[in-house]
């Protein structure tokens, strides 16, 4: 974008917002005599120092003040509007008038020494063009509410004027006259358009998309239930620490008055909190590629509560807290969270005591094979990012798991990825089940008395059954790994 471009944006800004000033284009002398400066200036009568200058150089932008030359800081709001205008982002949408019109922009309504406006950026959304409903339902708004969108860079296209209804809505709400009935719509809309990124993200099954984004319309259509899921969203929003068993019980609530499955209704809520933890991880500065691939539990999840109970969700909502509150994380096909130990033990001169701090490892049920190099990278990996927690001693991790069941190592074969992952393991302590209520790990399905119809197409799972048909107990096993 060059400098009249820029300058015309924003004086459009400034005529539409009712004020006289504008920019003008200047040109000052370089460094170097054999260049000039580019620049607009937008004047101050009153405070000359306090005059505005945006200046062009080698395709770069500088904000300033002209009478000290000082540059407007980074946090400053003239600075970071006139960066996203550089930028061609959608920031909020302009609070003004024209023509007895709410006009909602590309940028913000440009005010002057002092009288910023807010500004948010919102990125992520994409509405697919071919959607034909999404169209139509802008082309309703526009005319049911009587908005007309203005932008610089001409007629804007449906992703820009929805991001500005949200934008309008979220930073000025208790201004613009629009009514609960509208909000409610327009929440629900961005929350459809969320799901829709979040399923292309991670490519969820067509059925499972249809399911949750049915659940979605019937809590927005009940106008206590909508604001109970806002609710439920905004406390989350407001501490990443927030009461999870709370929030899981008042959705199982919410799922029951909606007439949605509770366990479609769990995974809900956590699809749409991952929009805020999001932004958690940029706040923070952590890899969005690990928000990715942590975000990705939901969806084994899902597919592991359709195999079990036949149904789009998840039946186990209390072990996303881990993932949400930023202390669960995942490297390759393993998931890691520092913990205390909670007991003794010494091996090769390594002393742990109960306080003593180790990684807690999780395998997640990916569909996929265990390989011993993928296992590898995820052990150096997880060293790594947890490198803080183990100075002057080695890195140690531990297991909980059904995985650990001593008996596993008669069962599997020698060349067994899995028995390669558990012979990691020193097993300290281990375990049997009263009864086969954990098998549903195994089989993808809930026992059943009558073994012949629990699936046997793998060696561990044919093992299973000779061991339940002779009523043996299942179990589990805790094991300890000093790394390296």
């Amino acid at each position: 974008m060059e400098i009249h471009a820029l300058m015309e944006a924003l004086n459009k800004m400034l005529e539409a917002d009712g004020r006289k000033e504008r920019f003008e284009y200047c040109e000052e002398a370089g460094w170097d005599e054999s260049e000039n400066w580019h620049g607009i200036k937008l004047d101050n009568p009153t405070e000359p120092k306090n005059s505005i200058y945006i200046s062009y150089d080698c395709g770069e932008f500088t904000v300033e003040y002209l009478g000290t030359h000082e540059h407007i800081q980074e946090d400053d709001e003239l600075f970071a509007t006139v960066k996203a205008i550089l930028e061609d982002r959608v920031i909020a949408a302009n609070k003004f008038k024209k023509n007895g019109k709410w006009c909602l922009s590309q940028i913000t309504a440009f005010g002057y020494l002092g009288k910023m406006k807010w500004s948010y950026d919102y990125s992520g959304y994409k509405l697919s063009r071919d959607r034909a409903e999404e169209k139509a339902y802008l082309k309703a708004m526009e005319e049911k509410y009587d908005i007309r969108f203005l932008c610089w860079s001409g007629e804007p296209d449906e992703e820009t004027k929805f991001k500005a209804i949200r934008n309008m809505m979220e930073s000025e709400k208790k201004e613009i006259p629009l009514s609960d009935e509208v909000r409610q719509e327009v929440h629900m809309y961005c929350k459809q358009n969320y799901l829709h990124f979040f399923f292309d993200k991670f490519d969820y099954p067509e059925e499972a998309r249809k399911c949750l984004i049915s659940a979605l319309q019937r809590i927005y259509g009940n106008t206590a239930a909508a604001k109970k899921l806002e609710q439920l969203l905004s406390r989350y929003r407001e501490s990443m620490n927030c009461d999870y068993k709370g929030m899981i019980e008042e959705m199982k609530s919410l799922s029951g008055e909606t007439g949605i499955n509770e366990h479609t209704g769990y995974l809900l809520m956590f699809v749409l909190m991952s929009e805020i933890l999001r932004d958690y991880y940029k706040e923070r500065g952590v890899d969005s590629d690990m928000w990715k691939r942590c975000m990705f539990d939901l969806k084994y999840k899902l597919l592991e509560c359709r195999a079990v109970y036949g149904n789009w969700g998840t039946f186990v909502p209390g072990w996303f807290p881990g993932f949400f509150n930023m202390t669960r994380f995942a490297f390759e096909k393993l998931q890691f969270e520092a913990i205390r130990f909670g007991e003794d033990y010494s091996k090769n001169g390594v002393v742990l005591t109960p306080d003593s701090t180790v990684l807690n490892v999780h395998i997640p049920r990916t569909g996929t094979r265990l390989d011993r190099e993928s296992v590898d990278r995820a052990y150096a990996q997880a060293k790594e990012f947890f490198s803080d927690k183990f100075i002057d001693r080695p890195t140690v991790f531990v297991c909980d798991s059904w995985l650990l069941f001593p008996r596993h190592k008669e069962m599997l074969k020698p060349w067994s990825n899995l028995l390669s992952f558990i012979s990691d393991y020193d097993i300290i302590r281990s375990g049997e089940y009263k009864d086969y209520h954990e098998v549903w790990r195994l089989f993808d399905m809930n026992y059943t008395p009558d073994l012949s119809k629990l699936p046997a197409d793998t060696s561990l799972r044919r093992s299973y059954i000779e061991l339940m048909k002779i009523g043996e107990k299942t179990g589990w096993g805790r094991g300890v790994y000093i790394y390296g």
